[in-house]
């Protein structure tokens, strides 16, 4: 079943000229790459997260409930 065309990731691939795993992981994350302020959204996103694991050992698990507590204080 690996060789079934996923066409909302090869649409996003052309639209945004991003790479197909960077797509791939956009959509993964909840980020829609079709969107030009969700691209930005997502790097400054990721340029947070990557500190979180890297300087702190944080999991998935304790970033995204950092996440959500943000979101819960400031919906924008």
């Amino acid at each position: 079943m690996n060789n079934i065309i996923d066409f909302n990731l090869e649409r996003a691939v052309r639209k945004s000229g991003l790479h197909r795993a960077a797509c791939k992981q956009m959509i993964e994350d909840g980020f829609n790459p079709m969107v030009p302020n969700d691209i930005e959204e997502y790097e400054d996103w990721f340029s947070v997260s990557g500190e979180f694991y890297q300087e702190h050992n944080w999991t998935d698990e304790a970033i995204q409930r950092l996440l959500t507590d943000i979101l819960a204080q400031d919906p924008e």
